[in-house]
């Protein structure tokens, strides 16, 4: 039964051939605070069931090493409400690598909250200009 001061995200975790991924970790990750707000372990069949706050999330599945190997496109929850048929495709550990990149050369909280942002977006890279003079011509 869907407690009415929660939302209820459901789907389905498939590797790249389509295959269910089973005994994943997922974990919905809250786009606004970056604090991970559910998690929950997918089936033989790959289906998982998250119970969250009302917020803006981004699922991460994250693989039995702890390397993130995939994540979803942004979900809005609502209280009182189910959102089903959602579908997260692992790939490589290769998006662990970008998020742990950005992390470690922007350090910031906005600057995971970029990441997670990027990644729900679909974006694969990130470019940091370096040596970039900041003052405006006029100073």
């Amino acid at each position: 039964m869907l407690n009415p001061s929660q939302a209820q995200i459901s789907g389905r975790v498939i590797t790249p051939n389509g295959s269910p991924l089973a005994n994943a970790t997922v974990r919905a990750r809250n786009l606004v605070s970056g604090e991970i707000d559910g998690s929950t372990t997918t089936a033989s069949d790959g289906q998982f069931s998250i119970s969250v706050t009302s917020g803006s999330y981004l699922l991460e599945v994250v693989d039995a090493d702890g390397n993130l190997v995939g994540t979803s496109p942004f979900i809005a929850a609502t209280a009182g409400t189910a959102i089903t048929s959602v579908t997260v495709t692992a790939a490589t550990s290769a998006v662990a690598t970008r998020a742990g990149l950005a992390s470690k050369l922007l350090g910031t909280t906005a600057a995971r909250t970029i990441t997670y942002a990027a990644a729900a977006a679909g974006v694969a890279g990130v470019m940091i200009a370096t040596d970039v003079v900041t003052a405006s011509p006029s100073r």
